[in-house]
């Protein structure tokens, strides 16, 4: 039920409490996938609002706060909502509200009364985000000649639930499109991109949308080093070796190795692609893309030390891509050929673009190796983490594979 405007102050709501999306505390509390939204408005103590402070409280509480429910329920997803604390100074901008406006997901902004603060955190915001910025302004409020042109809810505060369903349709929208941008900024300069290490990365639509960012593709790095390093400092896990495929996997495996493995063998084994029909012809057809010479050398040190024995032993195997899942197929059958089935091999990828093909694999993933009791994640955690949308890594790879 919609609060009385005039005489209903139950839903004011606590200024007294900074909040900073970037901060560990914020993450270690909410997790890093919940949306932000942070919301500009004025408080009212300048007359922004006829009926001040009381009649800004209303419209958070009764018009964008529902409107964010309502985004949650139809997009199924967490979103925390947040607006800037009241210091009632004029030009009291924190650096809490900077790293707000840059890392938030959803920016609403409030233009009515004309508040200089909320425009130039408005300015501030197209500079750095080229989406989901929601403008809103009172039915006849005057709007200043240099945002004319810029597409602005008109709500009425006495008609809250046609103003949350069309704030909520606004704000679904904006989260669906991730490819076109709503900054006049970045439409102006279609080529702009900026990125602040660790904080944001933004660029309107171009042929970068489609490369994969070099902060996600290091975030998958420390991932996989934070999954690894629990169960192997412990002794659940103590790999014989870990190996890479080719180059990219090979990369992966430095970078666990130098966190993780410090101690244990860094080892690449090559996928020939290249082979004609003839030369596949002579090849074990199970796993040709890993019959050669290079590779059963690479491989001789482990089975001299593990092949005449009956205890089991592991090894880590990692790629930076899976596409159909071929290729970790016949790695796997490669190596029990040469070192015998008393290898356990986990595997593990940076990315997968369609994670059905992993099933065919799920013993050998995190999350199904050793029956699931050696690393704590789940499959659908797992899939979650190696999913991606992007069709190149940074390094010009194609993140659709070549099988």
């Amino acid at each position: 039920m919609v609060k009385n405007i005039e005489t209903d102050i139950s839903c004011i709501t606590d200024k007294t409490e900074e909040i900073d999306f970037s901060s560990d505390s914020f993450k270690e509390k909410y997790g890093s996938e919940i949306l932000k939204c942070f919301v500009l408005m004025p408080f009212g103590s300048k007359d922004e609002y006829k009926r001040k402070n009381i009649e800004s409280n209303y419209i958070y509480d009764n018009i964008i706060c529902p409107s964010i429910d309502v985004v949650k329920q139809k997009l199924e997803v967490d979103i925390f909502v947040a607006r800037e604390v009241d210091k009632n100074v004029s030009g009291s901008i924190t650096k809490s509200i900077l790293k707000n406006i840059a890392t938030a997901d959803i920016c609403i902004t409030d233009i009515t009364g004309r508040n200089p603060n909320v425009f130039f955190e408005l300015g501030i915001r197209y500079s750095l985000k080229n989406r989901v910025t929601v403008l809103m302004r009172q039915e006849n409020t005057e709007i200043p000649f240099d945002i004319q042109g810029f597409r602005c809810l008109s709500y009425d505060c006495l008609n809250p639930k046609r103003a949350i369903a069309e704030l909520s349709e606004y704000l679904i929208s904006g989260i669906g499109d991730t490819t076109n941008s709503d900054s006049l900024v970045f439409e102006t300069f279609p080529k702009m991109e900026v990125h602040i290490p660790n904080i944001l990365s933004s660029f309107r639509k171009s042929a970068s949308f489609n490369i994969l960012p070099w902060d996600d593709w290091w975030k998958r790095i420390v991932e996989l080093q934070t999954l690894l390093k629990e169960p192997f400092r412990n002794g659940r896990f103590g790999p014989a070796a870990v190996f890479g495929i080719s180059n990219g996997g090979l990369v992966v495996a430095d970078f666990l190795g130098r966190e993780v493995f410090s101690r244990v063998p860094i080892l690449s084994l090559w996928a020939n692609r290249w082979l004609d029909a003839k030369q596949k012809a002579k090849k074990d057809q199970s796993c040709y893309y890993f019959d050669n010479d290079y590779n059963k050398a690479t491989l001789q040190p482990l089975k001299a030390l593990y092949g005449d024995k009956d205890e089991s032993f592991s090894v880590l195997l990692v790629d930076d891509l899976v596409y159909t899942s071929n290729t970790i197929s016949q790695a796997s059958v490669f190596m029990k050929k040469e070192l015998g089935e008393n290898c356990n091999i986990l595997f593990t990828p940076m990315f997968c673009r369609n994670t059905e093909y992993l099933h065919s694999i799920k013993e050998m993933l995190p999350f199904g190796f050793e029956n699931g009791e050696i690393f704590n994640v789940t499959k659908e955690a797992y899939f979650k983490q190696v999913q991606s949308t992007r069709k190149s890594f940074p390094y010009m790879k194609d993140l659709g594979g070549i099988e």
